[in-house]
């Protein structure tokens, strides 16, 4: 979770204005740690505390981190589960493209 957060704040600062919305969930066990975190590093998503796995069970969430992209009709376009130095040009690289094809859609 450390090391996804600053390569998320990039990719949200890069797509704030394109139909792109980050959402960060948690499982952790005490909230306020995890509340503290968010403030202190400015991570400036939404958020949601999953105390109850609901959200991680509905999308088959294992390990965290998990990334998963949906597309503009709400498909999973996109998984990985951890975190490596090459997610954060694999994701900038799959929401480009998901960007450019939910434009496209707009404009049918």
């Amino acid at each position: 979770r450390f090391a996804a957060a600053p390569g998320l704040a990039r990719l949200q600062k890069k797509y704030k204005d394109d139909p792109v919305v980050i959402i960060g969930i948690s499982a952790d066990r005490d909230k306020a740690p995890w509340k503290a975190f968010i403030e202190k590093n400015r991570l400036e998503w939404v958020h949601f505390f999953d105390e109850r796995q609901a959200i991680a069970d509905r999308f088959v969430v294992n390990s965290y981190p998990t990334y998963i992209l949906l597309d503009h009709e709400g498909i999973i376009r996109y998984r990985q589960q951890g975190w490596n130095p090459d997610v954060d040009g694999e994701l900038d690289g799959e929401i480009r493209s998901l960007v450019k094809k939910a434009k496209a859609a707009q404009q049918q």
